[in-house]
């Protein structure tokens, strides 16, 4: 090859280059190239759309869009008459479109040409044309949003198909991170809404677009010329490519920040109203306050910093698009005019004017349907990372469903016994919990399962019903291929699982409940003494959990038992809140049945009715464990009375007290009397905001007609100068409206301050978040309604603001100016037709509040359903009851849905009336409406008592009119958004109206140093009475130990006593108590936020020897470690290590979750995180090599680390650590309960002698008489005497070793 050629073909190859990046610059090319492909993808269907996996927009499309040979009416074509109904509809839209800008041309030339009987016969064909595209606007906004409800229904379906296939829901969330999805319910709810609304808006916004573009050009073309119609397009790129160099490129970021700003929050407040009573019983409220209060700051900076970023944005966006167009537009149509005004032309002035407007309407609408375009392609872009986790979700489900079944199931072999080989048992997070075990149950046997909490026993049937995947060992087990634990297996929990339905679905669950018969119904019922249910009224939708105490619900899980009549039962401590006779009666109906079970429990006492013992070592034992035989159980199957006890268990279930009804002015007047203040700054200047804007009309006029009147004046000087001073005012009144909607947005955000800051302050005081859902039980969803529902409230408050100041300025300016355009007389028609068509708008208009609110329940129970999925995803992963449960969420989302196309239909039929009488706010196309002719109407008043056409004169009165029309349209609309506002205002009223009538906490606090009960009745909050006349004294030194069997008043003896239920004679030292509860709460916040607790570490940061009082306390209790474990570290290693690992960056932080970072100025990579990730980060990356590795920081205490530590910590070490809080504070007295049962012994002893030597008296509960050398006295409830107590003495507690 030549050096000639070669140098060519160089400059060649730079050229090309020059031109594709010049070409990669043009913004408006993709766009461009976007549609297209759009438009080839959804025309090539499913197979198309779905071609490109990373596009998680048209992967969603793929899966909702229809086949279109499909047969109608089947659920491959679901939507496809929608779709179609859309393109029909959108061409005859674009045909009356065309239509009435001849009608409006005929119109203006009579008004222009005074003839009042030609412009009566073109106005009669326009209200008629006006009533159709009124219906044809209605139609398209009922398959818009019939589109949207079948889309969610379909992509919602699809998820559900996976989410419950082979228990995907339970592993959803447990699968290990980074692919577990802790909230896919959440995703399921509002992701997918989110999405498929924005999909249709997608293809909505194609199809209207497509239609008027190429139809209005082509018209153009046909009269004017290529040149001339070629003009809007050419303006809108011009404008799209200055514009999107000028947006601002982090609103994206912004809302998504803002987004996770608001869920911190929610989160926030949810985990607040979750453990309410932890929080109530250690004084945790103005802690946890403080931290809503801090993630609310975050919510409102976010909101503020959205807020100018997104002002920018639309100042911008409607300098280049919406204002900046109409000066241009209107000098361009009017220059034919002038044209032919100075050759001389001949047209009447009426001819020349309307062919103006004529060629306006056409640009308008070819404008109208680029910007779809181009609000088509940022829809798309911005909804990319919602379409993303629903994308996430159901990539999640697709591995789960192909892998995870045949993990879990590869080491199962099926029989007719329970058999474990050699199986070890691991938490997900790898712990060995048991190690080796081996053991069998053979039909007959009975097998008693103890061990404390943590122990493994519940593990060990994750194992058997295939809940975590078998690694170690074999098991064989009937129904292997099967959900759950099969048929022939059958599962009693402790806190038994209720469906939601009737009487007959919960004993035949996971089965439905229609196979069972009444006198079958009715034996079950007798044998567990539940008969009085079938008093009860109840539905589909009924919520047991409510209705009936704990030991109704576990004789309910029995009578269940006895319906399916297995072959084996697990009974998991299901017994633990009814009566020994009850128990009785279970262990000797099993035995009649020929049912073996294996029970997991505490009780010494359950021995007698099994064969063999398997022990749990637990901690410190290196997952140890024994079976021992047991005397042979004496069974003989006899029907045995349940005693007359049981019958005392039942709860009177007072009715609460009904909430208060305000009407909507005294709704509306509790709530602005919260909002108002602090917003008088904002609201002023946004009053002298809408002033100028209403005083621009008054110069829009001016100029407008002075434009028009020079280009029928042959004033070309005169034409040009208000040609500019057009554009000058349109500038103005954008950068005028943009700081209207800038100033509403600053009072809205004033608004939701005050409402969610009020609202949130009483919430946290007087014990409100504790008592609204455990005492009171009116509201059982406050953390809902004071997050989702008062944001909300704040919207729509913002949003009537934004919609009626404007108008009414905007009337009454025209009712100022009116006078001096014309008579009363002439005027009094315009205020006729606006009131007139007020009253119609009024009586047509549907009860939307009552829609609203059936909508909003139909949406709560299909949330609330996937709710408890998520909540008990492991019970229902037992029974196999997943099928039942899509069932159950199929049916509910088919109800949403109906309420939706309901409402949306009712909605339509009012639209169809009242877009005839007034102008749809939302729709900006330039159809003939009935304002539109009457607006001609009152321009042909005016003209017909001229003498000479004053054309500045009859422009503002056209301007004043469609004005007035256009703000009474708006107003009229607010009818929907007042209704809308009455159903929100409502439950958030609600909510402040019963915090408001909660009595204050009584004061127990007393100078006495000792706790005392004085002839105190224990009642629960639903009538029931626990124990009654309690007398007794704890002084400093004399712990007391509460015993009795669960459900008998031992947790409520210690909410009596922490002030959280009402009660009478009960005194505490001021000092107060603290509480260890079983399950610790985990405040949000670092290790030593754990262990201060009510306090914070960082407003004690001022205490220097608070690091080394943390150590040892943490010392103490026997997880210091816990502190050096989770110190961070930073480790550099050299660049060109990196390169050896197979994955690389992505690999390092998924595997080891450390983050890694390049420094190219040092040549080195630093790995951050903690000292065991950056440990085997490092032992990773030596496996591929030798790397010299150095520290560059290594905290030596992690208390300062933040996990969520209630999944970090196993429920030994949780235990731990709340004993730990108690040596921290050292208060007078410490309840304890339950709080040491995933511990040893020796280590259970060990720590109450901790507490002992700092002096605190402990009040600790029990189901058994435990460690009673710490205990001077037993309070045992429960017990068979009327008052349901009895008190003794122990012996004198021993000096510990």
């Amino acid at each position: 090859m030549s050096r000639e050629s070669s140098t060519s073909q160089g400059r060649g190859a730079l050229a090309a280059q020059k031109k594709t990046g010049l070409l990669q610059n043009i913004k408006i090319l993709d766009v461009i190239v976007y549609v297209l492909l759009l438009i080839r993808d959804l025309i090539g269907g499913s197979a198309w759309l779905s071609k490109n996996h990373k596009d998680h927009v048209k992967r969603l499309l793929a899966i909702v869009w229809p086949k279109m040979t499909a047969r109608w009416g089947s659920p491959e074509g679901m939507g496809r008459g929608e779709i179609f109904g859309l393109l029909m509809l959108s061409v005859i839209r674009t045909y009356l479109m065309d239509i009435s800008s001849t009608v409006m041309k005929k119109l203006s030339e009579a008004v222009y040409g005074r003839q009042a009987g030609l412009f009566q016969e073109h106005a009669l064909r326009a209200l008629q044309m006006a009533a159709i595209g009124s219906a044809v606007n209605a139609a398209i906004n009922y398959c818009r949003e019939r589109l949207g409800v079948l889309w969610r229904s379909k992509l919602t379906g699809e998820i559900h198909r996976q989410y419950f296939m082979a228990m995907n829901y339970y592993y959803v969330g447990t699968t290990k991170k980074p692919r577990a999805i802790p909230d896919a319910d959440e995703v399921i709810m509002r992701e997918v809404q989110s999405s498929t609304t924005r999909l249709v808006n997608v293809v909505h916004l194609l199809i209207k677009s497509i239609v008027p573009i190429v139809w209005f050009t082509f018209k153009l073309i046909r009269t004017n010329g290529v040149a001339y119609a070629m003009i809007p397009h050419m303006y809108l790129l011009f404008a799209y490519e200055v514009a999107q160099r000028l947006f601002p490129k982090n609103i994206g970021l912004l809302y998504r920040a803002l987004l996770k700003a608001q869920g911190s929050y929610v989160s926030g407040t949810t985990r607040m109203q979750a453990n309410a009573e932890a929080i109530a019983a250690l004084n945790g409220a103005a802690t946890e306050a403080k931290i809503l209060d801090n993630a609310f700051t975050k919510v409102s900076a976010a909101s503020v910093e959205l807020s100018r970023t997104k002002a920018r944005h639309d100042t911008i966006f409607s300098i280049a698009y919406t204002h900046g167009c109409r000066s241009w537009i209107q000098s361009i149509i009017l220059l034919p005019i002038l044209n032919r005004a100075l050759a001389g032309s001949s047209s009447s002035v009426a001819g020349l004017v309307a062919t103006a407007e004529e060629n306006s309407r056409f640009m308008l609408e070819m404008l109208i349907g680029n910007g779809s375009l181009l609000t088509l392609h940022a829809t798309a872009v911005h909804m990319k990372p919602t379409c993303g986790k629903v994308c996430e979700l159901l990539d999640l489900l697709a591995v789960l469903s192909k892998d995870t079944v045949a993990v879990k199931k590869s080491n199962m072999k099926e029989g007719n016994i329970i058999k474990f080989e050699g199986v070890t048992v691991h938490t997900p997070a790898g712990q060995v919990l048991v190690r080796d075990l081996t053991f069998d149950v053979t039909p007959g046997e009975g097998l008693l399962l103890t061990g404390h909490n943590g122990a493994g026993k519940s593990s060990i049937f994750r194992y058997l019903g295939g809940l975590w995947p078998l690694k170690e060992g074999v098991i064989t087990k009937p129904g292997v291929n099967t959900d759950g634990l099969c048929a022939d297996i059958f599962y009693v929990p402790q806190k038994p699982y209720n469906v939601l339905g009737t009487l007959e679905d919960q004993l035949a669950y996971p089965l439905k409940g229609k196979g069972i018969n009444r006198e079958e119904l009715i034996k079950l019922l007798v044998k567990v003494d539940l008969l009085h249910l079938l008093d009860m009224p109840t539905d589909e939708e009924t919520i047991w959990d409510e209705k009936l105490s704990l030991g109704e619900q576990q004789r309910l899980a029995i009578a269940r038992l006895f319906y399916h009549n297995p072959k084996y039962a697990i009974l998991d401590e299901c017994t633990s809140a009814v009566s020994h006779s009850v128990e009785s009666m279970l262990y000797e109906e099993c035995y009649k049945r020929k049912i073996t079970y294996i029970t997991i429990c505490h009780r010494p006492a359950l021995e007698a009715y099994h064969s063999k013992n398997l022990h749990l070592e637990g901690e410190n034992s290196d997952g140890g464990w024994k079976v021992t035989s047991l005397p042979k159980p004496v069974l003989t199957g006899m029907s045995v009375d349940i005693d007359a006890t049981v019958k005392k268990s039942h709860d009177t279930n007072k009715p609460p007290v009904a909430i208060p009804r305000r009407g909507f002015f005294s709704k509306m007047h509790q709530l602005l009397r919260i909002a108002l203040p602090g917003s008088v700054q904002p609201t002023c200047l946004l009053l002298v905001t809408i002033l100028f804007r209403t005083a621009m009309h008054e110069v829009d006029a001016f100029t407008a007609g002075r434009l028009i009147q020079s280009a029928l004046d042959r004033n070309p000087e005169r034409f040009v100068r208000f040609a500019f001073l057009s554009s000058a005012q349109d500038l103005a009144t954008a950068c005028l409206e943009s700081l209207i909607a800038h100033l509403q947005g600053a009072v809205s955000a004033v608004w939701a301050d005050n409402l969610a800051n009020y609202s949130r302050g009483l919430f946290a005081k007087n014990l409100a978040f504790y008592r609204l859902r455990n005492v009171d039980r009116r509201i059982l969803d406050a953390d809902q309604r004071l997050t989702h529902e008062v944001m909300e409230l704040s919207e729509q408050l913002s949003t009537i603001l934004s919609k009626s100041m404007l108008p009414i300025a905007n009337v009454a300016w025209v009712a100022y100016k009116m006078p001096s355009w014309m008579s009363y007389d002439q005027a009094l028609p315009l205020f006729g037709y606006m009131a007139a068509g007020s009253a119609v708008v009024k009586l047509m208009m549907p009860d939307h509040e009552s829609l609203v609110r059936a909508e909003q329940k139909h949406e709560a129970a299909f949330r609330f359903v996937h709710k408890r999925v998520r909540t008990h995803s492991e019970s229902i992963a037992f029974f196999g009851g997943g099928g039942r449960e899509k069932e159950i969420a199929e049916a509910h989302l088919k109800k949403l849905a109906d309420a939706q196309l309901s409402a949306r239909a009712k909605e339509s039929v009012f639209k169809a009336v009242s877009g005839w009488l007034v102008k749809d706010p939302d729709e900006v196309s330039r159809m003939v409406t009935s304002g539109a002719v009457f607006t001609d109407f009152v321009k042909l008043q005016v003209v017909m008592h001229q003498s000479d056409i004053n054309q500045e004169v009859l422009t503002a009165v056209g301007k004043g009119t469609t004005a007035s029309i256009d703000s009474f349209g708006k107003l009229a609309s607010l009818y929907t958004n007042f209704a809308k506002l009455s159903a929100s205002s409502t439950r958030v009223c609600e909510l402040l109206d019963v915090i408001h009538s909660l009595p204050p906490v009584a004061d127990t606090h007393t100078n006495s140093p000792s706790i005392s009960f004085d002839k105190t009745t224990i009642t629960t909050p639903a009538g029931r009475t626990l124990a009654s006349n309690i007398s007794l004294t704890v002084p400093p030194g004399k712990s007391l130990l509460v015993t009795g069997p669960n459900s008998v008043g031992k947790t409520s003896f210690f909410r009596v006593l922490a002030g959280l239920w009402p009660a009478t004679g009960v005194s505490r030292p001021t000092n107060g108590l603290s509480l260890v509860p079983q399950k610790l709460y985990m405040v949000s916040g670092t290790l030593a936020d754990q262990v201060v607790y009510p306090a914070r570490a960082e407003d004690m940061g001022g205490d220097p020897k608070l690091k080394d009082k943390l150590l040892e306390v943490l010392r103490s209790v026997g997880i210091e470690r816990l502190a050096l474990r989770e110190r961070r570290q930073i480790v550099e290693i050299p660049k060109d290590a990196m390169s050896r690992l197979v994955g690389g960056k992505r690999e390092l932080e998924h595997h080891c979750k450390v983050k890694v970072q390049a420094d190219e100025e040092k040549g080195t990579v630093v790995i951050r995180g903690n000292a065991s990730a950056c440990k085997e980060a490092v032992k990773q990356m030596r496996a591929h090599g030798d790397v010299s590795v150095r520290v560059v920081s290594d905290d030596a205490v992690g208390l300062e680390v933040v996990e969520p530590w209630e999944n970090v910590l196993s429920l030994g070490e949780q235990q731990r650590l709340g004993i730990a809080r108690i040596l921290f504070h050292a208060p007078n007295y410490a309840v304890l309960d339950e709080c040491t049962d995933a511990v040893s012994v020796d280590v259970e002893q060990k720590l109450y002698s901790e507490i002992q030597q700092r002096g605190t008296t402990c009040v600790t509960i029990s189901k058994r008489l435990a460690l009673p050398e710490f205990h001077a006295q037993q309070l045992s409830l429960g017990a068979d005497n009327e008052q349901q107590w009895t008190l003794r003495d122990l012996e004198k507690p021993a000096k510990s070793s």
